[in-house]
């Protein structure tokens, strides 16, 4: 092979790598049709070029395929056939069990894939279903509330003496309403103590944080809170309430997001179909 040609058939064998394994053909595709070409005996025929071409090129590519891009796929494919037979040689008895388990899990997904394409129908996403989504998850459209808050931190680990002290001053804190000044008193006994304000939207320290801030209503103080270790206290001043983007503008957006629901739908109607045809036997599961 000449240097492009070879990199072209490097790049077949990439795209077959990908798509469910380097070398891998389909049963019964290398006696169909015209043999192109064959490696040690193994045949490649024109329909392995044809699938190759629109997989790899697309419909239009591959319909307009001429002799030299025609001769680049061949090599890609033989390129993968060389290397599938001598992985192939080299596998013990184990490794050939493993890839035939792969093969024949490959295959079944191909099967699954087909018959639901045949078979299942998904109803349309509804309009109902989409009005109602839409008010259930404002926050998902800009909607929701922000939390702004004040917030007592400690600015590096304490000794055991420093936390007792510490948990007495947030207990303490719990009586003012001005927490910049108070933090300002403490901060002069030398306590590592820090005021930080805030809003909900903005990143916070912890998860958690996040967690106990959507539990506080306006004017409300958390108890203290541990997170990596340290000490917080929470106090929520202001709630806004943002108001989502219009529906319009999102309905789209919600109609692709409920569609996987109406495909699980289609396929546990399927499902329930075919386990009543089917002679299903699971051993050792428990009985009812």
């Amino acid at each position: 092979m000449t240097g492009t040609r070879l990199a072209f058939g490097c790049l077949v064998c990439a795209f077959l790598l990908t798509a469910g394994g380097c070398g891998k053909h389909e049963s019964g595709a290398t006696g169909a049709g015209k043999v192109v070409a064959t490696v040690n005996g193994s045949a490649i025929t024109q329909a392995d070029v044809d699938r190759m071409a629109m997989k790899l090129l697309g419909p239009a590519r591959a319909a307009s395929m001429d002799a030299t891009l025609r001769s680049k796929v061949i090599d890609g494919l033989v390129l993968s056939r060389v290397l599938s037979q001598a992985a192939e040689h080299e596998l013990d008895a184990a490794g050939k069990k493993q890839v035939a388990a792969q093969v024949a899990d490959y295959r079944e997904q191909l099967l699954v894939k087909r018959y639901l394409k045949m078979h299942a129908n998904p109803k349309p996403v509804t309009e109902d279903m989409i009005e109602d989504y839409y008010h259930k998850h404002p926050e998902q459209f800009g909607g929701g509330q922000r939390r702004h808050y004040q917030m007592l931190l400690v600015t590096r680990p304490l000794t055991m003496a420093e936390r007792d002290r510490v948990l007495d001053e947030f207990n303490r804190a719990l009586r003012y309403s001005n927490w910049k000044r108070y933090v300002q008193q403490i901060r002069a006994d030398g306590l590592p103590i820090a005021l930080r304000i805030g809003t909900d939207a903005g990143e916070l320290p912890n998860a958690q944080i996040g967690q106990v801030l959507r539990t506080l209503k306006k004017g409300q103080t958390s108890d203290v809170v541990y997170a990596g270790g340290r000490p917080f206290l929470l106090r929520v001043t202001a709630i806004d309430k943002l108001q989502p983007r219009p529906l319009d503008q999102v309905r789209e957006a919600i109609r692709r997001e409920l569609f996987p629901v109406r495909v699980k739908e289609a396929i546990d109607g399927i499902k329930e179909q075919m386990e009543k045809k089917a002679d299903i036997k699971i051993m050792g599961a428990a009985k009812n």
